[in-house]
């Protein structure tokens, strides 16, 4: 009891920390039953031949845009086939909707069903008594959900459900596209798309050429710093597989490796593209929503960007485009490490009075939403059958998700070896450096950062360091953990992992 209280003050004061930062989405059977299922709340207590009471369910969205104009959609479709129950969909803006959940938490309002949000987990709302359990929302379809999406920790504690994710975990990927007018105008084909470094230099080099400089070889948006960094770190796991890219650690000695052979071989290699002007000017001062506009309109035969913006290139009727993987150094195999997580999810108050309508939605959404974002390609769902029986409105976003899905391979985390590693990584949030690989690369590529390896090797040092220190100081507090829970010796690198 006194290491739950403990851990439950620290996981308090964490969150009442958190500093709000902009973040970076079934069944097929359409038949809907005639009065609402059972949840884990209990039975059903309305009776066929009675009218059902009129209910309102409040729900927070933080995903403006295409998601959440299908939640809408699939919203007014429940209230047609549920009558009595009305769902009440309130947006909150991103970089405001961590401070929102934190004054409801304080003040015990927290509506019926609330987005997830990476900053605030799992285990920290349910440290604080805030969750429902969804499992029994959830039920035999448990079964259907992809490999790592129900994971302990990030969307189950002690084995019961108590988020319900509303897309793939395995999302957030990055592709290089291709303008196809540039390329015809620079006398290349589909087959001239680049692999490796060297072949985007070269094709580079002749799209500059035959364009007089009209288009540029490559675009991206350094002014989004956190994305361009991404890519670069996907890049590199080709030459430093051993480390896991996104989060930079090395499961074969639990140490964190920053200053690794792929980051900086990457960067230098976007160095030497600027340097050679094979980059388009703008890419070092525009976001990358700006570099997306320059490319539809011509100005670079290649962007790197997110597996997303396909959707919107498709939307906004701009078709003349390819997908590919990012080149990397040798065109080799590139990864990001998928340990489980939540990459959006829904959660339901503890707190509801209206435990059995909130069950019967969520069901319902399942149903209804999964395949909807599917068939949009907007992302994949959480469920595979789902996505392999999707019918998209164009083949360049079932390519693109196809291309992100295949990035993610299965890795190790100290998660699955040991719960009380959730703590170490609450008590280090906040406490690790606030540089990225993101705005080290901006600094880099505009001058301002001349030792790289030496930066590098400082942001390395100061995220191992706040990392044993978290361990040091929950451990103080009673729980076991140990720096061996982040080794895992018998990992091997680019082959999907299964803890033993």
């Amino acid at each position: 009891m006194q290491k739950k209280n403990v851990l439950k003050s620290v996981v308090l004061i964490v969150l009442m920390l958190v500093i709000v930062v902009g973040c970076s989405s079934a069944n097929t059977n359409d038949s809907q039953p005639d009065a609402p299922a059972a949840s884990n709340t209990g039975k059903e207590t309305v009776q066929p031949d009675e009218k059902p009471q009129e209910v309102a369910l409040s729900m927070w969205s933080r995903w403006p845009g295409p998601m959440e104009d299908m939640m809408k959609e699939t919203i007014t479709e429940f209230e047609q086939a549920y009558p009595h129950i009305k769902v009440e969909l309130a947006s909150a803006a991103p970089d405001q909707y961590v401070a929102q959940l934190q004054t409801a938490i304080a003040g015990e309002n927290l509506p019926d069903i609330f987005a997830a949000h990476p900053t605030v987990p799992v285990y920290q709302l349910h440290e604080l008594d805030q969750l429902l359990p969804l499992s029994d929302v959830i039920g035999d379809r448990i079964h259907e959900f992809e490999q790592g999406s129900l994971v302990e920790g990030t969307t189950q504690m002690n084995g019961e459900v108590y988020a319900l994710p509303i897309m793939s975990s395995k999302k957030d990927g990055f592709v290089m596209y291709y303008n196809m007018d540039v390329l015809e105008k620079a006398g290349l084909t589909e087959a001239d798309v680049p692999k490796t470094w060297e072949e985007l230099i070269k094709v580079s080099e002749q799209v500059v050429a035959a364009t007089n400089r009209e288009s540029y070889g490559l675009l991206y948006g350094l002014k989004s710093s956190w994305l361009v960094g991404l890519v670069a770190q996907t890049m590199g796991s080709e030459i430093s597989p051993e480390v896991l890219p996104f989060t930079h650690m090395n499961p074969t000695n639990g140490h964190y490796e920053l200053n690794r052979p792929g980051i900086v071989e990457t960067l230098e290699f976007f160095k030497d593209m600027v340097d050679a002007k094979l980059v388009h000017p703008n890419s070092l001062v525009i976001t990358a929503q700006e570099a997306s506009s320059l490319f539809v309109s011509g100005q670079a035969a290649f962007l790197f960007d997110g597996a997303w913006r396909a959707a919107e290139f498709v939307g906004m009727d701009f078709v003349d485009f390819g997908v590919e993987f990012l080149p990397t150094k040798s065109g080799g195999q590139q990864y990001i490490e998928f340990t489980g997580n939540l990459a959006a999810g829904l959660h339901a108050s503890k707190h509801t009075k209206h435990p059995e309508e909130v069950g019967v939605f969520l069901r319902y959404f399942m149903d209804k939403y999964y395949p909807k974002i599917v068939n949009a390609g907007v992302q994949y769902s959480p469920m595979p059958t789902i996505n392999e029986a999707a019918t998209m409105p164009h083949e360049l976003l079932k390519k693109t998700l196809q291309i992100q899905n295949e990035q993610f391979v299965p890795s190790p985390d100290a998660i699955m070896v040991n719960q009380n590693a959730v703590a170490v990584y609450s008590e280090a949030s906040g406490k690790k450096p606030k540089e990225t690989i993101g705005t080290i690369m901006e600094g880099y590529l505009s001058g301002q950062i001349s030792d790289l390896a030496g930066t590098l090797q400082k942001l390395s040092d100061e995220t191992q360091k706040a990392h044993e220190d978290a361990i040091a100081k929950v451990k103080q507090e009673g729980l076991e953990v140990d720096v061996s829970d982040w080794v895992f010796p018998n990992w091997t690198p680019l082959v999907p992992y299964e803890a033993q």
